[in-house]
């Protein structure tokens, strides 16, 4: 692992997250205006809702819709959070326990998981499992939208702190419990294994 154990490497490991994440942003914001030169941004001036003909740009939004005015949020909160916990948690149990010698494999089960930690949420949250792919599609798809249905309702950002704090949360919590409760479980099995053989020479 890239991270070093110890309070003495604090600030390393402190800047790199704070890479990691600019990182992130900066992948989703390359992704979004690659997406943007894909297809055209001709005007449905015609057009009074955004469903009408079909969509331009994949919408992340609740099962509702992004202008349910928020009536879900608690739900996608919910929804966000726990399946990247699971996700997270896979990746965790992969890389630093249970991880396949082959390579190919251990990325297929990752890749897996975020298949169907997405699958998850997709039916009340749309499936986001990514801070940065939570805040620079939903701003991404208000511009599309705006663009091509200028006469249908303004698409609303109400979840992008849902879409940012529920993956954030989840990832959090899954990090802290592999850190203080898995690997404290784990280092208590192998003493305890140790100290029986022992008895048993």
């Amino acid at each position: 692992m890239l991270f070093k154990e110890g309070k003495a490497h604090w600030m390393r490991n402190f800047t790199f997250t704070i890479t990691i994440i600019i990182a992130q942003g900066i992948g989703a914001a390359l992704g979004t205006a690659i997406t943007a030169g894909g297809f055209s941004f001709e005007k449905h001036g015609d057009a009074k809702k955004i469903t009408e003909g079909g969509y331009h740009v994949t919408q992340l939004c609740p099962s509702n819709g992004c202008n349910d005015g928020g009536d879900l949020i608690p739900k996608v909160l919910f929804a966000e959070a726990v399946c990247t916990f699971l996700f997270v948690s896979m990746v965790l149990m992969v890389v630093k326990h249970n991880g396949s010698e082959q390579m190919p494999i251990n990325a297929l089960v990752i890749g897996m998981s975020l298949f169907l930690a997405i699958q998850m949420a997709s039916g009340i949250s749309g499936g986001c499992i990514n801070p940065a792919v939570g805040l620079f599609q939903s701003l991404f798809q208000k511009m599309a939208n705006t663009a091509i249905f200028p006469n249908a309702p303004e698409t609303q950002v109400t979840y992008i702190p849902c879409y940012v704090g529920g993956p954030f949360l989840g990832g959090f919590i899954a990090g802290m419990w592999h850190k203080w409760i898995h690997e404290k479980a784990i280092n208590s099995a192998d003493e305890y294994r140790n100290e029986e053989y022992d008895k048993m020479i």
